[in-house]
C-alpha cells in the first residue's frame, strides 16, 4: 500500500561529521503509520554524487541512516480540482453531496454551495474506504 521512492540526502561538511550511516540490521529502519525508512546506500563524499569518498568509492551499500528524523504529515484536502485523486468511497460521498445540495427537500439545499465545497474541503476521506 503506498508509494516506494529514493530519497538522496546530502551534506557539505567535510570527512564523517555530516551524515551517519551504520551497517543495516534489518529490512525496516524505522516504520510507524504513515512511513517506513528502509535500508539502502550511503554516499560518503562531500560533494553532491561526487565520485572520490573519504575511502575511495564514495557508494557503500546495505546502509541505514543513525539519528534522528522529523517530519509532519499533511493529509490532501479535497477540492473539485483535485476530485479524481481521491478513492472511489469518497467520490461518491462528495457526488452524494452535491445531489443532496439540489435538491429543495433535502437540509443541504439551504447551504450555499460554498458551504458545501467547504464541508467536503474538510472532511476526513481516508474514513471513507
Amino acid at each position: 500500500q503506498g508509494e516506494t521512492l529514493g530519497v538522496y540526502v546530502h551534506s557539505g561538511l567535510p570527512g564523517d561529521e555530516g551524515l551517519v550511516y551504520d551497517n543495516q540490521r534489518g529490512h525496516i529502519t524505522h516504520a510507524d503509520d504513515v512511513l517506513a525508512i528502509m535500508p539502502g546506500l550511503a554516499h560518503l563524499s562531500n560533494r553532491p554524487f561526487g565520485r572520490r569518498g573519504m575511502w575511495g568509492r564514495p557508494w557503500r551499500q546495505n546502509r541505514e541512516f543513525v539519528g534522528r528524523l522529523s517530519y509532519g504529515k499533511r493529509w490532501l484536502m479535497w477540492k473539485p480540482t483535485l476530485h479524481c485523486q481521491f478513492p472511489d468511497e469518497f467520490k461518491q460521498v462528495v457526488i452524494t453531496m452535491m445531489m443532496a445540495s439540489r435538491r429543495r427537500e433535502s437540509p443541504v439545499y439551504l447551504l450555499q454551495d460554498e458551504v458545501v465545497l467547504f464541508v467536503l474541503n474538510k472532511c476526513m476521506w481516508y474514513d471513507f474506504g
